[in-house]
């Protein structure tokens, strides 16, 4: 057991009622939340946690579980829904196969059947996947304001705006075809749950009889139709389980009897001040604030001081730049680095998924499954070794949806159009070998053998090992570890293809 302070063992031991464990980041709410489930854990199975990070937390619960158990039950909301409407398939009236469709398989679905789509007023500015992940995007934030496509059809049918009209028409297509493909997104299925939840007495009894305890971490970032879901409140939490076994932790104040844990455990005193938290914390920290016209700018200036500490003798790992966003700031701020040679590494899985180098075999691996992953093929056209000219590449798209064929058939038929110059003619023939012997190998390979020998046949470490740029041994790092994930899911998995 990790050593707690007062406040926080008072939380964890806390008997009378429903209680919010209310404080800022690095106070320790959720560890607070984790020796809680130990706490309470007569049959961990009967206890539920919901939490944005249901990976993360899993494991932390499972170390301080001194005896066995069945079942763990910690999902994110949409996880929890989805294992509900599994559960009570039969009185939801869904099959009980039905899948969650991600935001990429939307996407795709979309791009596939774009043909079936009204969206003649909707501007796709030369890009039509960029304007339906625009859609797919606003959907999502609909469904997350627990607005249906039959409730928006019915705001947009007294609008003067077309353009509404056709998005309720896109947004209802969108479902239909989820619905015909028995998939249903992350927001439907908090929808579903909701209704089955509020319209179903026995669901809801069956529900309530199989958790005794509910625990709900950082409440404030659910959405609206997720805390439909929750209702939080003294006496309910959706039908779930009865108010005084509600356990919450909110960064924010809650309508329930709380327990304030006021001091800081990760920041020193003075980055607390600065960041205008009422925590308190150990002494110390140094804080400087910089006022820049944008992000690039302020990227620059990042970028700037960590090369002025590299002259000045600090260790490159020594330091750490911190962003909301890795696959947005982080990248602004990995292009200043590379810039001014400095070598750096971004640090996360959504980094990782978004290097280039892993892109690239990704993409491969997704159009040898898929040659209808139009994506996928552009990447694997435009980037090494194939390296399509963009003007040349742009051909092979019309020839596709002209002739309404995948991109791998467009590129054959694309090697008898006179339109195509002989450079790009031998890129495609190269593509097109390189696509036929990987092809063969798909489903006669191990396939942690098949990622490695893919890497090799595409030369991407050679490329990365003859190349000038200043992360070149990060890169072959990430290829490798590619590899490695590879190794390891074929281990856990013998059977996967």
């Amino acid at each position: 057991m990790p050593p707690l302070t007062p406040i926080q063992r008072s939380a964890v031991e806390h008997a009378d009622g429903p209680l919010a464990i209310v404080g800022g980041p690095g106070t320790g709410k959720t560890t607070v939340l984790v020796e809680r489930f130990a706490w309470l854990c007569g049959a961990p199975d009967a206890i539920l946690v919901l939490t944005g990070d249901a990976e993360g937390l899993r494991p932390r619960i499972e170390e301080r579980l001194e005896h066995g158990f069945e079942e763990l039950h910690v999902y994110t909301v949409p996880g929890f829904c989805s294992r509900l409407l599994h559960d009570e398939a039969i009185e939801a009236g869904l099959s009980p196969f039905v899948a969650t469709a991600s935001v990429a398989d939307r996407l795709a679905m979309l791009l596939d059947r774009i043909d079936e789509l009204s969206v003649r007023l909707h501007d796709f500015r030369g890009s039509p996947a960029a304007m339906l992940a625009g859609l797919v995007a606003r959907i999502d934030r609909l469904k997350d304001q627990t607005i249906s496509a039959q409730a928006y059809a019915d705001w947009a049918a007294g609008q003067e705006d077309e353009r509404e009209r056709e998005f309720a028409q896109i947004y209802a297509a969108h479902d239909r075809m989820l619905n015909e493909q028995a998939l249903l997104d992350e927001g439907e299925l908090v929808l579903r749950a909701t209704a089955l939840l509020e319209g179903n007495a026995r669901v809801r009894e069956r529900t309530r009889a199989r958790f005794a305890h509910v625990l709900v971490d950082d409440v404030e970032e659910l959405t609206a139709a997720q805390r439909r879901l929750l209702e939080l409140g003294p006496t309910a939490l959706g039908g779930v389980c009865p108010g005084d076994s509600l356990t919450v932790t909110s960064s924010e104040p809650v309508d329930l009897p709380a327990i304030e844990l006021d001091r800081s455990l990760r920041c020193r005193e003075s980055i607390l001040v600065a960041a205008g938290s009422d925590a308190s914390g150990e002494p110390g920290g140094d804080v400087r604030f910089w006022r820049c016209a944008n992000e690039r700018a302020q990227a620059q200036a990042v970028a700037a001081e960590i090369a002025r500490l590299l002259r000045e003798g600090v260790a490159p790992g020594g330091m750490a730049v911190l962003v909301r966003s890795v696959r947005n700031e982080g990248q602004t701020v990995a292009v200043a680095l590379e810039e001014r040679a400095v070598p750096h590494r971004l640090v996360g899985d959504s980094a990782f998924f978004q290097r280039a180098e892993v892109r690239d075999v990704l993409a491969w691996l997704r159009l040898l499954v898929d040659p209808a992953d139009a994506g996928a093929v552009v990447r694997a056209l435009a980037r090494p070794p194939v390296e399509l000219r963009s003007v040349d590449l742009a051909r092979c798209i019309q020839i596709a949806r002209r002739r309404k064929l995948d991109m791998v058939s467009a590129l054959v038929a694309a090697t008898e159009s006179p339109q195509l110059p002989p450079e790009a003619r031998e890129r495609i023939l190269a593509f097109l070998k390189l696509h036929r012997a990987a092809a063969r190998a798909l489903d006669s390979t191990r396939p942690d053998l098949f990622v490695h020998r893919l890497i090799e046949r595409l030369g991407l470490r050679r490329q990365q090992l003859f190349s000038a740029q200043a992360d070149v041994v990060e890169r072959l790092r990430n290829l490798s570890r590619l590899g490695e994930m590879a190794t390891s899911y074929v281990r856990r998995s013998p059977q996967a293809t």
